[in-house]
């Protein structure tokens, strides 16, 4: 993602920590790159945890009920 936010803001030929340092284009009224580059990779590890967490609790508990549906157990007696 900092990669990518950098090429679209500077190009490849500036080094710097800050994504968007000297930026060339980005939108006047949006947060700074850097902003943009940590809420996204914040979001994206939050995610991949919350994913991971779901995934170990429905290993845990999984959904394996058998509901008998079979005629003679619908009828009426």
């Amino acid at each position: 993602m900092f990669y990518n936010i950098r090429r679209y803001t500077t190009g490849l030929d500036t080094i710097s920590p800050d994504p968007g340092a000297n930026a060339e284009w980005w939108w006047p009224g949006a947060p700074a790159p850097l902003v943009v580059w940590i809420v996204g990779t914040l979001s994206f590890g939050i995610l991949v945890v919350l994913l991971a967490r779901s995934a170990s609790i429905g290993s845990r508990f999984p959904a394996t009920a058998i509901i008998d549906v079979s005629p003679e157990r619908t009828q009426p007696s």
